[in-house]
């Protein structure tokens, strides 16, 4: 167990500081930064992200409550960013902004399930069109510099 909590208190503490680190001025920008570095910290890091989804349940409850915690500030950033960049009306609906931070943690996180190039620009290009489907909805994703169809793809079965 302690190896376990070692193995998610240092990839949940890294990302965290990445996160911290970013210092973009403008929202836009800011929101664009933080995708890139979270597809780019969870590049190598599948076991990782399988140990917390899996198994941070089996730590004692001390143990669990230092992870969470330090998962709900990744998630505050993000949630702060969204708000930031996006509409006045978005950060003043409470419900819409969790089920948007979430949905975005949700794009990022399944990336590796779908995804065949670990590349840093495949990471990237994925980053940015996330960023484009937040803050300018389809047409937003249209615009993107990279079509799906550039991403080599796993196949099921």
């Amino acid at each position: 167990q302690a190896l376990l909590f070692d193995i998610l208190e240092q990839h949940l503490n890294a990302l965290l500081k990445r996160l911290q680190s970013i210092r973009d001025e403008e929202p836009g920008q800011r929101l664009q930064a933080m995708l890139r570095e979270i597809l780019l910290a969870y590049r190598g890091a599948d076991d990782e992200h399988r140990l917390q989804i899996n198994a941070l349940g089996q730590l004692p409850g001390d143990e669990q409550a230092r992870l969470k915690a330090c998962q709900r500030e990744i998630v505050e950033l993000m949630r702060q960013a969204i708000v930031d960049a996006g509409p006045v009306e978005l950060g003043r609906d409470r419900r819409k902004l969790n089920a948007t931070t979430m949905s975005v943690f949700g794009m990022l996180n399944w990336f590796y399930m779908w995804n065949r190039d670990d590349s840093e620009e495949a990471r990237i290009d994925y980053a940015d069109l996330v960023g484009n489907l937040l803050q300018g909805g389809f047409s937003g994703v249209v615009q993107a510099p990279v079509s799906l169809t550039d991403m080599p793809q796993r196949r099921s079965g």
